[in-house]
């Protein structure tokens, strides 16, 4: 018989300040969860991606990093950069072997700026991407298994207003060749040839992109014959001056 009577409050009554706080509760809960909706509708939401030319590129990119610093070592490198992310014809101008359909590996010494490079130009309006470490990589098989290393072969979903209206993104690999390999389960694994093996296959060309301080033979020797001629295919290669400066000691 007493529960016929738990929901009925009639004889219940609230005074002013209690009925205060109950409003004030409702209306804070309210706008958080509208607040909510409206967040998940701007990620739904699909813009459409704005197209840059070089220079328009390189405007974006010395607003987006004002501290950038352009010298008679990266200079050239930079210009290609803006011209390949640009998706500007005359990037396969600059060297018989340049292709728009390829990716991008930077080679060069030691702090000569490769990562920041890579870096600046993440957010583009060709296709952005994520730069992740190859050691970190390596370690992540270690502890996940080869499962985990799917990701890198695809492109990763991405917030299109976040991304110049791109829903998905490619990767950087950066420091290609210093991955240690890794062992799971007795097993061992290079895992960044596994990566370069199968990025290959699924057609990732021009979608991924690396930095690397070792030459085209060191990365035959730690990767076999067949991924460096893959490489080939894969990447337009550009090379640091070899008297390039470490940036880092100059920092």
């Amino acid at each position: 018989m007493a529960g016929n009577h738990s929901d009925d409050l009639d004889d219940v009554e609230l005074s002013d300040e209690e009925m205060s706080v109950i409003i004030r509760n409702a209306k804070r809960a309210k706008r958080a969860k509208l607040q909510e909706l409206a967040y998940a509708e701007k990620l739904r939401q699909t813009s459409q991606a704005p197209e840059f030319d070089a220079k328009q590129l390189q405007d974006f990119v010395s607003r987006r990093f004002p501290t950038i610093r352009v010298d008679k070592y990266n200079r050239e490198i930079f210009k290609l950069l803006c011209l390949y992310f640009s998706n500007d014809p005359r990037f396969e101008s600059e060297n018989e072997e340049f292709s728009l359909k390829k990716g991008i590996l930077l080679h060069g010494p030691v702090g000569c700026g490769k990562t920041f490079l890579m870096d600046l130009f993440s957010i583009n309006t060709r296709l952005p991407y994520v730069v992740t470490e190859c050691l970190e990589v390596a370690s992540e098989y270690e502890v996940n298994g080869e499962s985990y290393l799917e990701k890198y072969i695809k492109l990763k979903p991405a917030y299109p207003h976040q991304n110049l209206g791109h829903t998905q993104v490619g990767w950087c690999f950066d420091d290609l060749g210093f991955e240690d390999m890794k062992k799971r389960f007795g097993n061992n694994m290079n895992t960044m040839e596994w990566i370069l093996s199968r990025a290959y296959r699924n057609n990732m060309a021009g979608k991924i992109h690396t930095t690397t301080n070792l030459s085209l033979e060191k990365l035959e020797a730690n990767y076999g014959r067949r991924v460096a001629s893959r490489m080939h295919e894969m990447f337009n290669f550009i090379t640091f001056d070899i008297d390039s400066p470490d940036r880092r000691k100059q920092a």
